[in-house]
């Protein structure tokens, strides 16, 4: 028999990892984006009805528009340059809360995926069955970050592409309803390809940033006897309420800030979407430019000239590293 090429045989382990967690990694999203998308349809359909036995005054670039019901196109017809921007704005915004569900739930389940990787093949004794094929534990160790830190993400983004595509069907349907042309309503302002795209564009940071937290649930998975949730989660806070309390953290000059955000958030809460944007400078403004850049290709970049990013990504390889020393000594008892 012909040996199989390294490559393809981490492809082979990627399968498996697929395989056996593809509710997690590929289904939850997909359900998330389709409660969201079932909400958004049940939100419109009620703003609609109670829309079209409302009445009152809009004022609009200095006329005041007297509505009776719900009437889009009169709306349309005296908008200006500026509130179609205005338009715009609120429209991708809700597109990026739209595609935000899948990712969201994407973090929990890399979270739970990462706890259980290496602990779950000695519950159930199948380690040893495992361990006797010829894949290295180095091999098997990564395919799981792997899974943790690409595919689940990959996935997640393809989750988040229909239900953005499913948001977008969903208002032109609505204001298609409402009497207006969702054509400059919906689709021209929409910048569907450019959040998507900057999401794809995201993953390399992503991967990073989430690279201790995957790193050091990998090492609890593999270190812990029982119950490796209290080991990656409770310990870690517990040590921090202690440190807190006992007064060691101003002696170090630290501050209980950086104890907590820079230190049991960021081991902990590494894999939620977004947490960059609390370490980039400047980035919650809420003006124009500000959500340009959001949507730019430079902003999915920006977080790589963090260093607390790459001082993370060290401390990641480093728990890989003791996970996958672990796994070598590890067996069924």
């Amino acid at each position: 028999m012909t040996p199989l090429p390294p490559l393809r045989r981490f492809g082979w382990l990627l399968r498996r990892e697929f395989w056996e967690h593809r509710t997690g990694v590929l289904y939850a999203p997909l359900v998330a984006g389709g409660l969201a998308l079932l909400l958004t349809a049940i939100g419109m359909v009620t703003a609609v009805l109670l829309g079209r036995n409302a009445s009152g005054q809009v004022d609009m670039n200095g006329e005041t528009i007297t509505l009776n019901g719900l009437d889009l196109a009169a709306l349309a017809s005296r908008m200006g340059p500026e509130d179609y921007g205005q338009l715009a704005d609120v429209l991708n915004m809700t597109l990026l809360l739209a595609a935000f569900w899948p990712l969201l739930v994407m973090a929990f389940v890399v979270f739970f995926y990462c706890l259980g990787a290496l602990y779950d093949d000695r519950r159930d004794r199948s380690i040893l069955f495992w361990k006797s094929l010829p894949v290295s534990d180095l091999a098997t160790v990564l395919s799981k970050l792997a899974t943790a830190l690409l595919v689940a993400p990959l996935l997640a983004i393809l989750a988040s592409a229909l239900t953005v595509a499913g948001y977008l069907a969903l208002m032109m349907a609505g204001v298609a309803w409402a009497g207006a042309d969702p054509i400059p309503l919906v689709w021209q302002p929409a910048r569907p390809l450019a959040l998507l795209g900057n999401l794809l564009l995201s993953l390399p940071a992503y991967a990073l940033w989430a690279l201790p937290t995957a790193g050091w649930l990998l090492l609890c998975s593999a270190f812990a006897r029982r119950v490796p949730f209290l080991w990656a989660v409770v310990v870690p806070v517990l040590g921090g309420a202690l440190l807190s309390a006992s007064g060691l953290v101003g002696m170090t000059g630290l501050g209980h800030a950086a104890l907590w955000r820079d230190g049991i958030a960021r081991l902990l809460l590494g894999t939620m979407p977004g947490m960059t944007e609390l370490y980039l400078p400047d980035a919650a403004g809420q003006d124009q430019a500000a959500l340009t850049n959001l949507f730019s290709a430079s902003h999915a970049f920006a977080p790589l000239s963090l260093p607390a990013l790459w001082i993370g990504a060290v401390f990641g390889l480093a728990c890989v590293a003791g996970a996958v020393w672990l796994r070598r000594r590890s067996d069924d008892s």
